[in-house]
C-alpha cells in the first residue's frame, strides 16, 4: 500500500479562514451515499487459442478484469456537504474502489479524498471554489460514483481511463458562469487550475511492458503541476448541449512516460454532446491526447550484449479516443444501453544507440469494446444491473529499420499479440 494521497497543506488553512466569518450563519448539512457492488466473469482467446490461453491486456489489467470469476468489484462514494447561509458552503466527498486483481486496488489508498472544496456562490449562475474540486472533463468524470445514474458500472474506460492522464479532481481553484437563463438557450464557462496525482499501469499507457515483461502492472505515481482546464458548454432546449474542453498540465515523478528527474507536458482535448429527452439518452465524446514519452533500457534488457551502454528514447505519443452511448428508460423502470468505445494509440520515435545503431520504432495499438447493459430501477435509491462488453485488440508491433551497425536490418517485436475477450458483469447499486 503506497503512503495516503496527501491534500496540500495549504488548503485547510485557506479553507478556515474563509468560512470561519461565516460561522454565525444558520448551517444545512446533507449526506449522499453511492454504493456498487458487482460479479464480474472474463474470458480471453488469444488468436484462435482456446478460452483461457490468453491473459487480459494491459488495459483490463488495470480495470481488473479477471480471466474467470471474482466477486471482488466494489465501488463506494461518501458525499457531505455544509451549507451557512445561503451563498456559501463546504463539501467532502469521500471514496473507494476495489477492481478485483487489479493493481490500483493496492497502489490506492482504501479510502481516498476525492472533493474538499470551500464554495461562494456570486450569483444564482457564477460560483467559485476553492480546495480538492472535481475536474470538469467530458460528460461523465465527475460522476463516476453516481451509481444508480450511470447506465454502466463505470464509465468507458477509453475515454476517462482509470487513474491514469485524465485526473478526476486537482487541488486548486474552480470558477464557472453561465450565460443565459437557467434553462433553454445558454452557454457556460467553466475553467480551473491546480495540481494533482495520478496513479497510472505500466502498460496502459506505455506499451513497453509488452517488451519488459517486468514492467507489466507497474503502478507509478505522476505529478502533475502547473494544470490547468476548462469546458466551454452550449446549452439548448430539449436536453440538449455540446461541449469543447481541455486539461493540460506537467508530469513529473515516477510516471511512465518521463525519464526520473525530467517532466514532460501533456494536453488533452475532447468534444461532447449530449441529447437527453422522453427517455431517450445519447452521448457522443472525443479525445485526443498528446505527450512525449521518454525512457531508457540497457543492451541487457533486449538480450543484447550487455556490457554496452544503455539506450535512450524520446517520441511523441497521440492517443485517440472515441465512446458513443444510446439508451432507453421506459416508465415501469427498466432501461437498455448499448455502447461503444475505441482508443487508438501511436508513437514515432528515433532511437540513437551504440549496441542497436539508429532504429525508428512505429508501435501502434488500438481497443474496441461494444457494450450492452439492461437496468431494472426497483425504486428511486436501487438498481439491478446486467451487462457485457466484447473487447477486441488489434497486434501491437514495434517495425524497426536499422542504420548504422546494422544497416539494412528490420526487425519485427511483438509487443502484444492480438486478443479477443469478454466481460460480464451483474452489479446492485444503492443511493442514499
Amino acid at each position: 500500500m503506497s503512503p495516503a494521497l496527501p491534500m496540500r497543506p495549504w488548503i485547510p488553512s485557506v479553507l478556515l479562514l474563509l468560512t470561519a466569518p461565516l460561522a454565525a450563519a444558520e448551517p444545512r448539512f446533507e449526506l449522499e451515499a453511492f454504493l456498487t457492488a458487482a460479479y464480474v466473469d472474463g474470458q480471453w482467446v488469444e488468436y484462435a487459442g482456446e478460452p483461457g490461453t490468453a491473459e487480459p491486456l494491459p488495459f483490463e489489467l488495470t480495470l481488473g478484469t479477471p480471466d474467470g470469476g471474482s466477486g471482488e468489484f466494489f465501488r463506494g462514494a461518501v458525499r457531505g456537504s455544509y451549507r451557512l447561509g445561503t451563498k456559501d458552503r463546504f463539501q467532502v466527498q469521500l471514496s473507494h474502489r476495489t477492481y478485483g486483481d487489479s493493481p490500483l486496488t493496492d497502489a490506492e489508498d482504501a479510502v481516498k479524498i476525492d472533493r474538499a472544496f470551500y464554495q461562494h456562490d456570486f450569483g444564482p449562475e457564477t460560483w467559485v471554489r476553492l480546495g480538492r474540486v472535481p475536474v470538469p472533463f467530458g460528460l461523465l468524470n465527475e460522476v463516476r460514483h453516481d451509481a444508480t445514474e450511470l447506465p454502466f458500472f463505470r464509465v468507458p474506460f477509453a475515454f476517462y481511463r482509470a487513474g491514469g492522464l485524465l485526473t478526476e479532481y486537482a487541488d486548486g481553484l474552480r470558477a464557472r458562469h453561465r450565460f443565459g437563463p437557467p434553462q433553454g438557450w445558454g452557454v457556460e464557462l467553466d475553467v480551473y487550475a491546480g495540481q494533482w496525482t495520478l496513479y497510472e499501469t505500466q502498460g496502459a499507457i506505455n506499451r513497453l511492458a509488452g517488451v519488459f515483461p517486468e514492467l507489466k502492472g507497474q503502478v507509478l505515481e505522476t505529478d502533475a503541476e502547473n494544470g490547468w482546464g476548462g469546458a466551454l458548454w452550449f446549452h439548448a432546449p430539449g436536453g440538449f448541449r455540446l461541449g469543447y474542453g481541455t486539461q493540460r498540465y506537467s508530469a513529473s515523478g515516477g510516471g511512465p512516460s518521463h525519464l526520473p528527474g525530467e517532466s514532460t507536458d501533456r494536453s488533452l482535448f475532447f468534444t461532447s454532446l449530449e441529447w437527453v429527452r422522453n427517455g431517450w439518452t445519447l452521448r457522443g465524446e472525443v479525445q485526443e491526447t498528446c505527450f512525449p514519452v521518454n525512457f531508457a533500457f540497457t543492451a541487457a534488457t533486449v538480450g543484447l550484449d550487455p556490457s554496452r551502454s544503455r539506450a535512450e528514447m524520446r517520441t511523441n505519443a497521440e492517443i485517440d479516443a472515441i465512446q458513443a452511448q444510446l439508451g432507453y428508460r421506459f416508465k415501469w423502470g427498466l432501461q437498455l444501453f448499448f455502447q461503444f468505445e475505441q482508443s487508438r494509440s501511436q508513437q514515432r520515435s528515433e532511437i540513437p544507440t551504440d549496441f542497436l545503431g539508429f532504429f525508428k520504432a512505429h508501435p501502434e495499438d488500438e481497443r474496441s469494446a461494444f457494450g450492452f447493459s439492461a437496468a431494472y430501477h426497483l425504486n428511486p435509491n436501487w438498481v439491478l444491473r446486467a451487462e457485457t462488453h466484447l473487447v477486441d485488440a488489434q497486434s501491437v508491433r514495434l517495425v524497426s529499420p536499422f542504420e548504422g551497425s546494422l544497416t539494412g536490418a528490420v526487425i519485427i517485436l511483438r509487443i502484444n499479440p492480438e486478443e479477443d475477450g469478454q466481460e460480464t458483469l451483474v452489479s446492485l447499486a444503492y443511493r442514499f
